[in-house]
């Protein structure tokens, strides 16, 4: 309250350090790259679907790279993988000096098989809290996330920060729900794989009203409608 400001009760807002703001980011790569991307129009609509689609390509863990991509199984280490994982390393997408990450394009990133093709993004966990997917959803935006968590196909948050870190060491294209000021934020600020912001509208009191309940987010029994909410 302003009052309790002039009374030195409590201090004024804008003293108060660094504000935290969540949003889609895109690697300062990608958006160099291709400079449309700064905006979420860049992304938007069926003209976009290819270009999106070709470009954010899909994430494969340590294990998956090994049994069905690497010619040898990673019996013999090779520019990506400097071994088979073990049973704890199963699921990793990205571990310093043994596997740098891999991204591949599958059917659903080829136009010409897919018509419905699409781009890949990376999405919160179940139980936290998320507006990714119906926002791709109402801005036709060709892209979805394809973690192993629930409806929405988030991402453990390790897993995340594993996603990040082997799209600098690979140089691929990447989006990801994310939030500042965050260690992982920092750890690349001022490289070629610093957190760029897309930008999108202001959120709108409309837009609030239009959202699907929060609980509906993880919700298997949901069906796609209720899960997208409705368009503002």
């Amino acid at each position: 309250a302003p009052e309790l400001v002039n009374e030195r009760v409590i201090e004024p807002t804008q003293a108060m350090g660094e504000l935290g703001r969540e949003g889609l980011y895109i690697p300062f790569h990608t958006a160099t790259v291709e400079p449309s991307l700064f905006h979420y129009s860049g992304f938007m609509g069926e003209e976009k679907r290819q270009k999106v689609a070709s470009m954010f390509k899909r994430p494969v863990t340590w294990r998956q790279y090994c049994d069905e991509i690497s010619p040898t199984n990673c019996s013999t280490p090779d520019d990506t993988a400097a071994q088979y994982p073990s049973d704890a390393d199963y699921d990793r997408y990205f571990l310093l000096d043994l596997f740098q990450g891999y991204f591949v394009a599958t059917e659903k990133n080829n136009c010409t098989v897919t018509p419905n093709c699409t781009g890949h993004f990376v999405d919160y966990p179940c139980g936290w809290s998320s507006f990714a997917e119906p926002m791709m959803h109402h801005f036709t935006i060709a892209m979805e996330s394809e973690g192993p968590d629930g409806p929405p196909r988030g991402y453990p948050f390790n897993s995340m920060q594993e996603i990040w870190r082997a799209a600098n060491a690979t140089r691929n294209h990447v989006m990801m729900t994310y939030f500042e000021p965050e260690a992982l934020f920092q750890e690349f600020l001022n490289t070629d794989y610093a957190f760029q912001r897309v930008a999108f509208p202001q959120t709108t009191e409309e837009c609030v009203k239009a959202r699907r309940p929060a609980h509906l987010r993880c919700d298997a029994t949901a069906s796609f409608e209720e899960r997208m909410g409705d368009s503002a």
